[in-house]
């Protein structure tokens, strides 16, 4: 089971209103987890390249499905009961792995 709170953000187009974000502590899991290889391309491609793009894919962790046995690893307790997430969490290391791995193929191949 890991920790949790709920950290107060605020609305980025009022500044008036709030959300609240669930925020899990997994620093005892990253510790243990293994995380993908995933090479870097290398500066050099970069220095030739002609085009650049930057992406802001909303909600991009939750498109990474968790199977169970993972799944259970990211439980957390809340007043109503025992959770979990089903999708890749922000605060796991290998969350972020396998999202870039993700988008590095759905663009691998693109005539830039």
């Amino acid at each position: 089971m890991t920790q949790l709170h709920f950290k107060k953000e605020a609305d980025k187009l009022e500044h008036i209103t709030c959300t609240l974000r669930l925020v899990t502590n997994y620093r005892q899991l990253n510790k243990a987890a293994k995380r993908p290889l995933h090479p870097f391309s290398s500066g050099n491609r970069s220095v030739k390249t002609a085009w650049f793009v930057k992406l802001d894919v909303v909600h991009g962790y939750f498109q990474v499905s968790l199977d169970e046995s993972n799944s259970m690893l990211t439980a957390f307790l809340l007043p109503s009961g025992k959770c979990r997430h089903t999708v890749a969490p922000m605060s796991l290391n290998s969350s972020s792995d396998e999202f870039i791995i993700r988008t590095d193929q759905a663009i691998a191949g693109l005539d830039w």
